[in-house]
């Protein structure tokens, strides 16, 4: 007797496991960035009547006599129809921001992409999301104390900070720090004993 395809797929999804993370290694734990899907504009505000409108009294410049055109719209009413899009927030062990069912499992950046593996709780789903780095605001990384010390080394390594207060701190222009003037041709002389 054969098993139905659904049954033996759902069998063979239930005896995958997942590998632990590399706790030796950073793991990216939060990934903030760009709105994925562009936003609809929001409809501008309709404008008011005439009879409501703010109205500005002019000269005609033909008959000299009094016209009436609408003033300009304040500042405030024009700022309140901008619609600032809101990030996206990736968090690990977290639900995907897109597919309520799916949970995020592991993060990656590696090179100019950040890699965002999601699955569903009876594996029958996955999911890999590729963000370029140009559309990620933060990347949040978490790791034990030695490797956290030693990615704190290397970063120390590959900017050194320099103390402007210490006279002989090297200025990052490297060479050797510049000679003391020489003494203009009368200090020279007075300071000279004659042989």
């Amino acid at each position: 007797m054969t098993m139905p395809a659904a049954v033996t797929a759902a069998a063979a999804a239930a005896q995958i496991e997942l590998p632990e993370p590399d706790f030796n290694y950073p793991i990216v734990t939060l990934v903030v960035s760009d709105p994925i899907f562009p936003t609809e504009a929001k409809p501008k505000t309709p404008p008011s009547p005439p009879s409501q409108q703010l109205q500005q009294q002019a000269k005609c410049p033909h008959c000299q006599g009094p016209i009436y055109i609408p003033a300009p719209t304040p500042a405030p009413q024009v700022e309140a129809d901008i619609v600032d899009p809101l990030p996206v927030y990736w968090a690990l062990s977290k639900p995907h921001p897109f597919v309520s069912t799916l949970k995020i499992v592991r993060m990656h950046r590696l090179g100019e992409v950040v890699y965002i593996f999601s699955l569903t709780n009876d594996m029958q789903v996955c999911i890999i999301d590729e963000l370029p780095f140009r559309s990620v605001r933060l990347v949040e990384r978490s790791m034990g104390a030695e490797v956290f010390v030693g990615e704190l080394e290397e970063a120390d390594e590959a900017a050194p900070v320099v103390n402007a207060y210490d006279p002989d701190a090297d200025d990052g222009e490297g060479g050797d720090p510049e000679p003391p003037p020489a003494p203009n041709g009368t200090q020279a002389t007075s300071n000279s004993v004659p042989s």
